[in-house]
């Protein structure tokens, strides 16, 4: 029989022999060529980690809170916190405490969910504006910006499960109320306020993470050291409802060695040099005024330089040199009293004028001059004998009183 063979009887047989080859050949053979397979949504494979994105994202509704979705209507959207403080200032002058940290918050969008494989484990997102985000405020700040250098410091995650990680690098600078009055032995407080703007606790349950949830890098901050960190949380009542405060109190200790150096061994010097007054003549009146008056300005200058700062209140620094200036006016007078007295008693002895008379001839430097059985003649060199022990003594136990109060507090 000879078969006669038409065109449109070959190309439908064709056809039909394509279609069957199809059907034959493995689904693995089929998509050997798509390196995507790994990512999937709803159990069905997408080309690229920006196609599924684009997938997720493309009836996404970022003003929607995230627990309208997956059974959690009615629930509020738990963020959870962790924050880095990478380093930190304290400015007394203006009562500021500026930090750089990084912001670190994770929470769950069941919108967002994708069945993922382990060699792409997250879902990288460049730009997190299309997302719903934790709208976080800080609450004592005054200013704030973020880094962009070289690029901008916002990193978004996206978890197969429907997390969403989020880390943020950014400059503050926050209120800080300070109390002066023990400086520089003084203890300052500063808080890091976070709380959710526009949402109540009955949409956004904000909590610390429950691992390390406050970090830092052991700065020093400036003049301070930090001594504790403690965090916490409270929630506030307002008029438009209750809204949860995440707070970090970070507690930092004044440095003490420029102080102890350039303020306090400097006045007690000044205070030991008046006491060379005591072993100079009663009537070399000249050199032991101005040893005094001289140790005098310079304790006030001390008092009223950088190191001494500028605060409403008397702080223990501004009392420690009213101590020291006591103590050199002490010096003054009792040279104006043992001058008075030593005059005194020279008029009515015979014995005291002689020594006067010789007094030109004398060494500055009084040691044994008219004493009689080894006690001082006039009265005004008794009273020198006696403060060359007793303003040593005194001096010494008033500041181990002074030290032993600031260092204890």
């Amino acid at each position: 029989m000879a078969w006669n063979w038409s065109a449109e009887t070959v190309l439908i047989g064709s056809l039909l022999i394509g279609i069957v080859n199809s059907n034959l050949i493995p689904d693995t053979i089929r998509n050997h060529n798509i390196s995507h397979k790994d990512y999937k949504i709803h159990g069905k494979p997408h080309a690229t980690k920006g196609t599924v994105l684009s997938h997720l994202l493309s009836h996404y509704d970022k003003t929607v809170l995230p627990s309208s979705h997956g059974g959690n209507e009615g629930l509020p959207t738990t963020v959870k916190v962790n924050l880095l403080i990478r380093d930190g200032s304290l400015n007394d002058d203006k009562t500021e405490f500026s930090t750089t940290v990084t912001l670190r918050m994770n929470w769950t969008d069941q919108r967002l969910a994708y069945h993922g494989s382990s060699k792409h484990p997250y879902l990288p997102v460049h730009d997190g504006h299309h997302l719903w985000t934790p709208d976080i405020f800080f609450n004592n700040e005054k200013s704030a910006h973020f880094h962009h250098v070289l690029t901008p410091n916002v990193l978004y995650k996206i978890y197969p499960d429907g997390t969403v990680f989020m880390s943020s690098r950014l400059s503050l600078v926050l209120g800080c109320p300070m109390d002066f009055t023990w400086f520089p032995f003084d203890r300052q407080t500063c808080q890091i306020k976070l709380s959710s703007y526009g949402h109540t606790t009955s949409e956004v349950a904000l909590m610390w993470k429950e691992q390390n949830p406050v970090e830092n890098f052991n700065f020093t901050a400036g003049k301070h050291v930090i001594e504790a960190i403690r965090y916490g949380q409270k929630v506030s009542p307002t008029s438009s409802g209750d809204y949860v405060i995440l707070t970090v109190d970070l507690t930092f200790q004044r440095l003490l060695s420029s102080y102890v150096s350039h303020y306090f061994l400097p006045t007690v010097v000044m205070v030991m040099i008046t006491w060379l007054a005591f072993w100079i003549h009663p009537d070399m009146v000249t050199p032991r005024i101005l040893l005094s008056v001289l140790s005098l300005l310079t304790v006030y200058h001390l008092q009223t330089g950088p190191l001494s700062g500028s605060f409403p209140t008397a702080t223990a620094l501004t009392l420690w040199g009213e101590i020291c200036v006591a103590f050199i006016v002490l010096a003054l007078l009792e040279t104006v009293l043992a001058n008075f007295w030593n005059r005194k008693d020279s008029s009515v002895s015979a014995a005291a004028s002689k020594g006067a008379d010789e007094l030109a001839g004398t060494p500055l430097l009084f040691a044994a001059f008219g004493e009689k059985n080894g006690q001082p003649a006039t009265r005004g060199e008794r009273v020198d004998a006696i403060c060359r022990m007793a303003f040593p003594l005194l001096f010494t136990l008033v500041s181990a009183a002074y030290w032993s109060v600031c260092l204890l507090i």
